[in-house]
């Protein structure tokens, strides 16, 4: 299924990350669980502030997307979905959500904001928005007040296809546990 709707749409999967040491070992665990599971065709990749020019940290993190909207449309994204770096996502039910529906910005929705650690998404026409309007204070509810000046209207998705917050070694214990019950052989009753 993604990987179809990857031949149609150019997706990215973007998580801002912070190069602080004490940040590492979030990284390490994204890299370690559901990274693997983005099907090819679909990119998924940190984002660190030295890299976009700009300071990095929580503070600066609405420029950070700004700088990673403006990479995703230079680079032809159809699609950005931006997520935390303690989220745990689930890449088949995430990517099931872009055929649902047709939608500019969309996610777990509060009002209209869409949380920006469970992430949200983005489609071209809205990166367009948020790289054009660099003014910017609390990076989610920022987002979201560009897309109603735009009449861009948030769509709520509801298929859990995010957890956010995640500490490390509980990401690498629910990507064990999911892993370990899709593999395991399937038992008969009666047998």
């Amino acid at each position: 299924m993604a990987r179809s709707m990857a031949s149609t749409n150019k997706v990215l999967i973007a998580i801002p990350a912070c190069a602080k040491p004490e940040y590492s070992d979030r990284v390490q665990a994204v890299r370690d669980t559901w990274f693997n599971d983005v099907p090819q065709g679909v990119t998924a990749s940190f984002f660190y502030g030295d890299e976009l020019g700009v300071d990095d940290d929580y503070a600066h993190l609405p420029h950070k997307v700004i700088a990673i909207c403006r990479w995703a449309l230079v680079h032809g994204y159809t699609h950005l979905f931006k997520c935390d770096d303690d989220t745990y996502v689930w890449p088949s039910r995430l990517l099931a959500e872009l055929q649902r529906k047709p939608f500019d910005y969309a996610g777990y929705l509060h009002g209209y904001v869409a949380f920006g650690g469970t992430g949200y998404w983005l489609s071209r026409r809205a990166m367009e928005k948020v790289r054009d309007n660099p003014d910017c204070t609390q990076e989610d509810v920022w987002v979201a007040k560009c897309m109603v000046a735009a009449g861009i209207e948030p769509v709520m998705l509801a298929n859990h296809t995010t957890m956010h917050p995640v500490k490390p070694e509980d990401m690498r214990e629910m990507y064990r546990r999911q892993h370990e019950i899709q593999c395991s052989p399937r038992i008969s009753v009666g047998q």
